[in-house]
């Protein structure tokens, strides 16, 4: 708590009681992470109440979803299954969401790109924040606009991916995930293997 009170520079008494508010919501939720000294250690997240009251874009994933279907040819409907399908599509709605935003990466190095991705994030209500690390960079992203439907579907987190590695240019893999219960969407970007 002193943490997070030291973070935003306010009173513990006062986050206490913004915490007590949104946990009667049901927006936030904590559990205990012991520690081998001292007093308990809280660490709090978002309920799936909490998740849902950042900004949704479920209408942006249907019409990206439709424009994919539309498009699709008699061989692609050839697929061993459904879940393919599903791959192939949510794959294609990141190569379109890509193709909005590639003329913004032009003559850009790869640090230049995650800077101007960090602003499409933003315009896609992910929430991002990046870092500089030793072999790239690490994008967090604590919105996942899709959340609901990513966590019945996961297939639907690789239109990020998918928009990532083509925006960057480079090698992306997902760390962690929202949708599967982390804290945040982390992706690596490697600086090594750039297109």
């Amino acid at each position: 708590m002193e943490e997070m009170a030291q973070a935003m520079g306010l009173a513990s008494a006062t986050v206490r009681r913004h915490l007590d508010i949104l946990q009667r919501d049901q927006l936030v939720s904590w559990t205990e992470a012991r520690r081998q000294t001292g007093r308990p250690h809280y660490v709090f997240f978002l309920t799936e109440n909490g998740h849902e009251r950042l900004p949704r874009q479920y209408d942006r994933l249907a019409s990206l979803m439709l424009l994919v279907v539309i498009a699709l040819d008699p061989k692609d409907l050839a697929q061993e299954s459904g879940a393919d399908l599903v791959n192939m599509v949510m794959s294609r709605a990141g190569r379109l969401m890509a193709e909005e935003h590639r003329n913004q990466m032009a003559g850009k190095d790869l640090g230049q790109r995650v800077e101007k991705i960090i602003r499409i994030l933003e315009q896609e209500s992910l929430s991002p924040e990046w870092e500089k690390v030793q072999d790239g960079y690490r994008i967090h992203c604590y919105n996942c606009p899709f959340h609901r439907v990513a966590i019945a579907y996961p297939s639907v987190c690789l239109s990020h991916l998918e928009m990532l590695s083509e925006l960057l240019a480079t090698d992306v893999w997902r760390e962690e995930c929202l949708a599967q219960g982390d804290g945040r969407c982390t992706y690596v970007v490697s600086a090594t293997n750039q297109g």
